[in-house]
């Protein structure tokens, strides 16, 4: 399969992948130049996490809300570099957490080793998890769009659930609620037919209440509620084209590619035309608490 991560395919997963004893286990107060990373690695941490924080932080809220007792193991599925874990080890500290994704760069930052004894990595996806392994709480943050067949991962995550314990799955919304997103690409759109129209992007696959609900009712969850979330970043025009073109991927024709330099310096042109006096980009995503 394709590792993935919260804005777009990423590299293959090494079949027997090798993780450090973590020595980023400082990482946040030490800051990303404080160990030699990936820069895939580096690249998410400068540029999605900043946009995926406000998410987690709702998704671990609800997660210890709809927790029938306090939380002892939890899985962060899809981890990446382990920020829900952090999330969750700062307003849970007694929890263990699991934090499993297929990209071994990411997982190079992910909370790992003596430091932190209370976090423990995997290598994987859904399908790699134990038939022993037992959660009684999951969060699965701006992953499960990217997952190759939602039904599957999420009814093998539910079938690791203590009876009655939850799992919270948090999805962008429809493309024109992302702002900052739907601008990017629509300003590739406006000049080249070939690129991709937004809706047309995986990242919004569901982003329909009725389609989360869907997937999550396919996969056996029998109690499901979806909730409406959203955050804003302020930032100028120039500051969020340089996160998005280091963020997102484009498509063009029937697949993704690089655009060229006239192409970036066109689409540039045209976004900050567009968005000149902007400085607040809103994101809505869908928030659901499923147990099984």
């Amino acid at each position: 399969m394709t590792a993935t991560g919260p804005v777009g395919p990423n590299r293959p997963l090494h079949s027997t992948p090798q993780l450090p004893d973590n020595s980023v286990a400082a990482l946040p107060n030490q800051g990303i130049d404080a160990i030699e990373l990936p820069s895939a690695t580096r690249n998410y941490l400068l540029h999605i996490e900043p946009f995926t924080r406000p998410f987690g932080q709702a998704a671990v809220d609800a997660l210890i809300d709809a927790a029938p007792s306090p939380l002892r193991h939890v899985l962060d599925h899809g981890a990446g570099t382990g920020q829900v874990a952090r999330l969750l080890h700062d307003r849970v500290p007694s929890a263990k957490v699991r934090c499993l994704d297929p990209n071994t760069d990411l997982l190079q930052a992910a909370p790992a080793g003596p430091l932190n004894d209370w976090s423990v990595v995997q290598a994987g996806t859904a399908s790699d998890l134990a038939a022993t392994d037992r959660f009684d709480g999951i969060i699965s943050n701006i992953v499960l769009p990217f997952t190759a067949d939602a039904t599957t991962d999420m009814a093998q995550l539910r079938a690791t659930l203590q009876t009655g314990c939850p799992m919270v799955a948090v999805t962008l919304g429809r493309a024109e609620l992302v702002e900052p997103f739907f601008a990017y690409w629509d300003a590739f759109r406006s000049i080249d037919s070939t690129c991709w129209e937004p809706e047309r992007y995986v990242h919004f696959r569901f982003g329909k209440t009725n389609l989360l609900e869907g997937v999550l009712m396919a996969a056996g969850f029998s109690t499901i509620t979806v909730a409406e979330i959203s955050a804003t970043r302020e930032l100028s025009a120039e500051t969020a084209w340089e996160w998005l073109s280091s963020a997102l991927p484009l498509g063009r024709g029937e697949s993704y590619s690089a655009p060229s330099e006239e192409l970036g310096a066109l689409a540039r042109t045209t976004f900050l035309a567009r968005f000149r006096d902007k400085t607040s980009w809103t994101t809505q995503c869908l928030l659901a608490v499923a147990t099984p």
